[in-house]
């Protein structure tokens, strides 16, 4: 995971470990590691540990894929910090006096 400490991001390592059958093909493991991973960050993600951003860093996507993989497995985001709502306000505006603008003509 990673954090920003006075303005410099700064990674730290989490091993975690678990057994899995001798028989288990090399493809097998690794694709345990993953979702291993995956299923580790989302928790994280789920209880607010990490935002969607460092959640979407840690397993290397983009925001946009990180989304995606919240509404495949059923979970919903939404941002509702303060420049969010600001951003939402200034494109509410944008559309009413679109809006307007269209009714004008028409």
């Amino acid at each position: 995971m990673q954090h920003t400490t006075g303005g410099s991001t700064v990674a730290t390592r989490v091993h975690v470990d678990f057994e899995l059958p001798t028989h288990v093909s090399a493809k097998l493991k690794a694709e345990a590691a993953r979702e291993g991973r995956r299923q580790l960050v989302l928790a994280l993600f789920k209880r607010g540990s990490c935002s969607a951003g460092v959640a979407a860093k840690t397993l290397g996507m983009r925001l946009a894929e990180f989304l995606e993989l919240l509404k495949a497995e059923g979970l919903y985001y939404a941002d509702d910090s303060e420049a969010a709502a600001v951003s939402d306000r200034r494109i509410v505006r944008a559309m009413k006096a679109h809006a307007k603008r269209r009714s004008r003509v028409a």
